[in-house]
């Protein structure tokens, strides 16, 4: 039960006809919605909307290989017909980096840019926290099968501290975000090689963008 209730479904007082519980869950804000944080506005919303005031956006670069098992709906429908890891079928994942970024805060927007083929922003998150650590269990500890790593490669990773990034995914963009038009509309500072803060000048149209 408290699985459903993290995802924003509500227990109803009746059951059915089979004296099952009902469980209830709302798509669309209210007009007189208690006042949420960003974090959780996605938990009762999401996925597919996004709490966009009030909260910083960051540009995430991700290989495309990794892009392919965090983000499978990208990919094309011949390429899904095969074992899937659990980071595939589940709205809450991991990201883990090198970064010194300490910017990333609850409820902010993390943008994924796929580096590398299409080089575009391709999938819209929500993080929920992030943590450092050089340690690979505890790295596992939290982060459980929410990462595209295996525990041989987490430990390769932590030879250095690593930022893990935990966030629900929230939606696949229908139409990607190029590097050309990011850079033509200055949302970015340079090529996206590591995380970086959406300029606060490019956010209004940011925001148009990612909503068509």
């Amino acid at each position: 039960m408290a699985f459903l209730e993290d995802f924003g479904f509500r227990l109803l007082p009746a059951r059915n006809e089979r004296e099952e519980l009902l469980f209830l869950k709302d798509i669309f804000p209210v007009s007189d919605m208690p006042l949420l944080s960003p974090l959780e506005f996605q938990k009762r919303y999401g996925p597919g909307i996004e709490q966009l005031e009030n909260v910083s956006f960051h540009f995430i670069p991700i290989r495309p290989q990794y892009s392919r098992l965090l983000f499978r709906e990208t990919e094309k429908q011949g390429e899904l017909f095969r074992e899937l890891l659990p980071v595939e079928n589940t709205i809450r994942k991991a990201y883990l980096c090198h970064s010194s970024n300490k910017q990333i805060a609850s409820g902010d927007i993390v943008l994924f840019y796929r580096s590398e083929d299409v080089r575009s922003v391709v999938a819209i998150g929500v993080c929920e926290y992030t943590f450092r650590s050089q340690d690979p269990k505890e790295i596992i500890l939290k982060i459980g099968q929410r990462t595209v790593y295996s525990f041989s490669e987490i430990e390769n990773l932590t030879k250095k501290e690593v930022l893990v990034v935990l966030f629900r995914e929230s939606r696949i963009l229908e139409k990607p975000i190029s590097f050309d038009e990011l850079s033509r509309m200055g949302a970015v500072r340079g090529s996206i090689q590591s995380i970086q803060k959406v300029k606060e000048e490019a956010l209004p149209w940011l925001k148009q963008r990612i909503g068509e």
